[in-house]
C-alpha cells in the first residue's frame, strides 16, 4: 500500500528522462530516447548507484518525504519501516540505513531520491552550462 500510495503521488512528478525502477519504464526506453534525442551531445552526466539502496540516508529520504507529505503517522510508518532492522543468523541487526532489502517499496524511495539530484540537473546545470 504504500509503494502505491508513494508511486501515485509521485510518479508524475518524476523527470522524462528518469528510465531506472519505473513502471512501462527501463534500459530499453532509456536507449531509445539517447538514439532519438541525443543527437550532438556536448556532455553528459553518468553515476554509479550501484548501492543506491544500501547507502539510502533515512535523515534524507525523511526530509525530501516530509516536503510533501504532511501527514506524520505516514511519514513515521516509513521511518520505522526503514529503521525496522534484519534477522540474520537468528541474531537482530539494526538498520542505519538503506531501504528494505527485497522490499517493493525500495525503487520508489530510492527514485524520490535521485529525483533531487535529476531536479538539479534539469534546474541548474542544464541551464547554466
Amino acid at each position: 500500500v504504500i509503494r502505491l500510495l508513494l508511486e501515485a503521488y509521485y510518479e508524475p512528478t518524476f523527470s522524462n528522462s528518469s528510465h531506472g525502477f519505473r513502471p512501462r519504464r527501463g534500459c530499453h526506453t532509456a536507449l531509445r530516447d539517447v538514439v532519438n534525442t541525443w543527437t550532438g551531445t556536448a556532455w553528459f552526466i553518468e553515476g554509479d548507484i550501484a548501492q543506491c539502496f544500501d547507502r539510502l540516508d533515512h535523515s534524507v529520504m525523511l526530509r525530501i518525504l516530509g516536503e510533501k507529505i504532511h501527514g506524520n503517522r505516514f511519514l513515521r510508518l516509513v521511518r520505522n519501516m526503514l529503521t525496522a532492522g534484519y534477522m540474520e543468523d537468528w541474531v537482530w541487526n539494526a538498520t542505519h540505513s538503506g531501504s528494505p532489502q527485497g522490499g517493493v517499496v525500495s525503487p520508489i524511495l530510492s527514485n524520490i531520491y535521485l529525483h533531487k539530484m535529476d531536479e538539479y540537473i534539469e534546474k541548474v546545470l542544464i541551464p547554466e552550462y
